[in-house]
Parts: C-alpha cells; sequence; structure tokens
C-alpha cells in the first residue's frame, strides 16, 4: 500500500469477501488461502 502511494495510486485492504469463492475465481489450490486483498488503482479525485 506504500508503494503504491508512492506511485499515486490508490489502494484499499479487503478483508471481508466470500473465501470460497475467491478461491473459486482465483483458481487456488486447497493448500492457499487468501487472507487479505489490496486492489490498487487511480483514485478518484
Amino acid at each position: 500500500m506504500l508503494q503504491a502511494a508512492a506511485l499515486g495510486l490508490g489502494s484499499v485492504a479487503v478483508g471481508a469477501y466470500d473465501d470460497k469463492e475467491v478461491s473459486s475465481i482465483l483458481s487456488l489450490s486447497k493448500e492457499w488461502d487468501v487472507f487479505l486483498m489490496v486492489p490498487v488503482g487511480k483514485p478518484a479525485e
């Protein structure tokens, strides 16, 4: 998130989501878990 800010980008931590759905979309094996997602993009003006 610090690197995103240094590049003039916005980011936000997302910790509330459907674990099974995210794992399915990302095609993760059962050994992997998603604990936190950080979307990065251009901030609103």
